[in-house]
């Protein structure tokens, strides 16, 4: 069973503005698609959501998508025998938001080729080997309450904060808009915890 709960739609930002549907593209500078910066997307910040391994426990993705710069992502599987495997993915590029950088690549060759484009995007991994924080922020996930209402307002250059919980039978899939870490105050608790797992992983 899969069950997927959408809690909020990010609007406006750069990435979301600069992605038309062919439409849209008629007498303006040509864009990718937005099925192909999803599957770019799905290419250099793999989840790796496969249960062939059947010691994995679950797995966590988070993935952060601010409008102005490129985007990030923390992927952490816990093990049946209770280790941690803590993967973080950067592009080296980091001044451009993942859509502006795939434009320029789209407008440079002419041809929108997913698998092509998410080759000429330079990925960083690291794999964390002092887990003991990510350890303390994953039981601390178990205790966070939800709000039952969410913002309805219209996010201007928001984050985007998308989390997946995956098992082997199970997915939850949350997606809300924030502020920056050093602003967010007052955004749902889920993104304030997704804030903490960066600053954990940046000390």
């Amino acid at each position: 069973m899969t069950l997927a709960l959408v809690l909020a739609v990010w609007c406006c930002t750069v990435d979301e503005l600069c992605i038309d549907s062919p439409a849209q593209q008629l007498g303006r500078v040509p864009r990718i698609s937005s099925e192909t910066y999803n599957r770019v997307l799905e290419l250099v910040f793999p989840r790796g959501n496969d249960f062939k391994d059947h010691k994995k426990e679950f797995i966590l993705t988070l993935r952060y998508m601010p409008s102005f710069e490129a985007g990030s992502q923390v992927r952490i599987t816990k093990y049946s025998d209770g280790s941690l495997e803590v993967v973080t993915y950067n592009l080296a590029k980091r001044n451009q938001s993942i859509g502006e950088q795939l434009n320029d690549i789209f407008r440079e060759t002419g041809r929108e080729d997913p698998e092509e484009m998410a080759k000429r995007l330079s990925v960083q991994t690291q794999t964390i080997t002092d887990t003991g924080k990510i350890r303390i922020l994953i039981r601390r996930l178990s205790s966070i309450r939800f709000p039952p209402h969410l913002d309805s307002s219209i996010a201007i250059d928001a984050t985007g904060y998308h989390l997946w919980y995956d098992t082997v039978s199970n997915r939850s899939y949350y997606s809300l808009a924030g502020n920056s870490p050093d602003q967010d105050r007052f955004d749902h608790p889920l993104v304030r915890w997704m804030n903490e797992v960066r600053r954990a992983l940046s000390r």
